[in-house]
């Protein structure tokens, strides 16, 4: 007798990629795009700090996408190399 089948869960044809994962910023390209959230995560600076800064020209520079913060994958590691 075979098993009765069960309909899919809706979540599963809703799943988005995980954004805010911490990236290897190593194996980027050099024009990937990151977000806030997944420079926070990286460096460890808090939200606030990146915006703060972001509002003061500070930090790596911004790519904005649609109106939202992004940031070059060069240019987070020549910020990087900079402060270090």
């Amino acid at each position: 007798m075979s098993q009765p089948q069960t309909a899919p869960n809706v979540s599963d044809f809703n799943a988005q990629p995980d954004r805010s994962a911490v990236p290897d910023l190593k194996a980027l390209p050099d024009h990937a795009l990151l977000t806030q959230q997944q420079l926070h995560k990286l460096t460890g600076f808090a939200l606030i700090t990146l915006r703060v800064w972001s509002s003061q020209g500070r930090g790596p520079k911004i790519t904005r996408i649609e109106g939202r913060p992004r940031y070059m994958a060069r240019d987070v590691r020549a910020w990087l190399e900079g402060v270090q």
